[in-house]
């Protein structure tokens, strides 16, 4: 019985302890209810005083405005929203990365492989090289990047930092966000791993975002605080929310009108068509640039946020960077692109250091390469925005008003005089390409001829040149002998080089081309030109032959000189349409360049050859003509010839864009390459 008794004694106890206990958390949970963390802006010392009496706890007090961060009952912010002396009051609100996607690389030591700086596709698109071949590096630009932190990295020198946060006074990186742009902005290419735009700009850690890539408007706020007082003279923002705030407004103003540079993700919450006003609210701002994200392609991401903000655009897809403990990582986001911009704007301090915020700001649009809508837009902006030294490559034509003109015109082009010139039939491709490296052989133009008669102006072409021997590649058939009679008329020697039929006639070159064998040959369809026309001039650099073959077989003229060549490895231009697997494997160890198109192959050619590119030839992809004569020249000039259609394919355009050319030259007038192409060439490389 008194147990029965105890235990009912114990149990009354308990029930009312926990009756007690849930009073307790209850009264507490309402007492933490009622209040709430603001930012409180006041406009007088009156008002100053009533929030220090009024906060239950004052968090932070601003220096650059007059605003405090504190914990305040929602009855006694009812009274402050009604005084007079009170500006404006805020919650404490969110902010977050713009970043969307995050692949770590692994690093050299654990898997022998690396990326390098020739992977860095963004780098070379915004064509920083030009910058740093000027000394122009960002030395001495002080850049606060605003973000999850920076952590240590051989990569990255970093100047110094604060962090923002409760919870750490650490600025280094717990997320990798934060590494990832700077490594944009600063890296400086130890062991050729990876480099930033401004190599030498001095990086600073402003820790606002924590180990999840979250923070408040107070660590935001405080961030910018601290840029005015450690005078930065650019602000990174790779991050951004959707909640406006006045304030912010109000102390971005400030740091403008101390002359900071700021720059500001436009958000990943765009849709593929573009059609949406999604800016986030802190790149609305005024004093804020706001950067959109591109391809490769150089087409806006489908994430990137668009509308009337978006200022410039910048790659943002597929971006390699430092991440944290010494890796590297690929991003996506317009958190990527923002570094871009930041890093140009280094750059263009450096170099025009008398310059303020606000007209390096406008200086920004010179750099800017006009895409999408003519003039600013909501999906670019301004443009992309490339380093350029303003020695903008000269665009022309060499044209004439047929082909035989425009050929004599390739050749004063290039050759002032000249005892050698190959002659070829103007309408057949095969001997003059498979001639190009003939051509290089002797150092001599390649003059195009009708079939039965010599033009006027190939006339005057051979006595200005002085020429003493003509090179007719070709049988009768192709050139008949009247034309020998007219040169010959002239007192200029003539030689023929005929087979039966092209791939003789390409054989009996190839041992002029080479009298002494050749380790190599290139192979190209006997049918299709423009695989020809891509290879021509690279092989003229290099004295490789060049042989004939198709679909169906090796003809035996092409058998023959391989064998007399003792060519032990052939270079096969062109897909399968041009050439079978079953035709390549019948010859000597093969390596096949090719691609989904024709413009794919000429790229892909391009990249193999690696030609100098201080200038390069544009021919036509649909007549063969004009390019004929062009090849020759390109060889002698050890440069390159791109081919276009009626309009420009993305990998040209690319091609245009990333390559840093000085003089581009179009072969052929209207006709060969029209007004459009001739246009949109000039645009992208002006």
């Amino acid at each position: 019985m008194s147990i029965i008794k105890s235990t009912y004694r114990w149990l009354f106890i308990f029930i009312l302890i926990c009756m007690i206990y849930i009073q307790t958390t209850s009264f507490a949970s309402s007492e933490e209810s009622n209040h709430e963390e603001v930012i409180v802006v006041y406009n007088t010392e009156a008002g100053k005083k009533l929030v220090d009496e009024l906060a239950l706890e004052i968090e932070h007090q601003f220096e650059w405005i007059p605003a405090v961060v504190g914990v305040f009952r929602k009855e006694d912010l009812a009274l402050l929203r009604n005084n007079r002396h009170i500006d404006k009051i805020e919650e404490n609100s969110v902010y977050t990365l713009e970043e969307t996607l995050v692949d770590v690389v692994p690093t050299l030591q654990d898997h022998g492989v690396f990326q390098t700086t020739q992977s860095q596709w963004n780098i070379h698109a915004v064509k920083a090289k030009k910058a740093w071949d000027e000394g122009v590096t960002g030395k001495g630009v002080r850049i606060a990047v605003v973000d999850t932190g920076i952590s240590p990295h051989p990569q990255l020198n970093i100047f110094g930092g604060v962090s923002t946060l409760d919870y750490t006074t650490s600025w280094s990186d717990d997320n990798g966000h934060g590494t990832h742009v700077a490594g944009t902005i600063g890296a400086r290419n130890l062991n050729n791993r990876v480099i930033g735009v401004a190599p030498e700009a001095q990086l600073f850690a402003v820790k606002a975002l924590n180990k999840d890539g979250i923070g408040s408007l107070r660590s935001i706020m405080q961030a910018i605080e601290w840029s005015i007082a450690n005078q930065m003279d650019i602000i990174n923002f790779s991050l951004g929310t959707n909640q406006a705030s006045e304030i912010l407004e109000e102390l971005l103003n400030q740091a403008q009108e101390k002359g900071i540079l700021i720059v500001g993700a436009s958000g990943n919450t765009g849709n593929a068509q573009g059609t949406d006003n999604s800016v986030s609210s802190l790149a609305k701002y005024e004093p804020v640039i706001a950067v959109g994200a591109v391809s490769q392609e150089l087409k806006r991401a489908s994430f990137s946020s668009t509308g009337k903000e978006v200022e410039f655009s910048a790659p943002g897809v597929e971006i390699f960077s430092t991440y944290l403990n010494g890796q590297y990582a690929v991003a996506n986001g317009t958190s990527q692109a923002t570094p871009h911009i930041s890093g140009i704007l280094a750059l263009l301090k450096q170099k025009y250091p008398t310059l303020t915020n606000k007209e390096l700001r406008s200086k920004l649009q010179e750099y800017a390469l006009d895409l999408g809508l003519s003039g600013r837009d909501s999906w670019y902006g301004y443009g992309f925005v490339v380093y350029s030294n303003h020695q903008t490559p000269k665009v022309s034509r060499i044209e004439g008003v047929n082909l035989y003109e425009t050929s004599a015109l390739v050749s004063k082009e290039g050759w002032t005089q000249s005892d050698y010139v190959i002659m070829s039939r103007g309408d057949r491709f095969q001997d003059a390409l498979a001639g190009v490296p003939l051509a290089a052989k002797y150092d001599a133009p390649l003059l195009l001829s009708r079939n039965n008669r010599l033009d006027q102006v190939t006339k005057n072409e051979l006595a200005r040149l002085g020429a003493k021997k003509v090179i007719i590649l070709g049988g009768h058939l192709a050139i008949d002998p009247i034309v020998d009679q007219q040169i010959k008329q002239l007192g200029i020697k003539v030689e023929r080089i005929a087979g039966a039929n092209a791939h003789e006639t390409a054989e009996l070159i190839s041992k002029k081309v080479a009298p002494n064998g050749s380790y190599h040959a290139i192979i190209v369809s006997d049918t299709r030109f423009q695989d020809a026309l891509s290879v021509a001039s690279y092989a003229g650099v290099r004295g490789i032959p060049i042989l004939l073959a198709n679909t169906k077989t090796v003809p035996k003229a092409t058998e023959r000189a391989i064998q007399h060549l003792g060519v032990q490895e052939t270079l096969v231009i062109g897909g399968e349409l041009a050439i079978t697997d079953d035709v390549a494997n019948r010859l000597p160890k093969h390596e096949r360049l090719s691609g989904r198109t024709r413009f794919d192959t000429n790229i892909k050619a391009f990249q193999y050859f690696a030609p100098p590119t201080d200038k390069v030839y544009i021919a036509t992809s649909e007549r063969f003509q004009d390019g004929l004569s062009g090849a020759a020249l390109a060889a002698k000039e050890n440069v390159g010839v791109l081919l276009v259609g009626n309009s420009l394919h993305n990998i040209t355009k690319d091609n245009l864009v990333y390559t840093d050319y000085n003089q581009i030259k179009v072969l052929g007038g209207e006709l060969a390459i029209n007004a459009n192409v001739y246009k949109e060439i000039k645009r992208l490389v002006e």
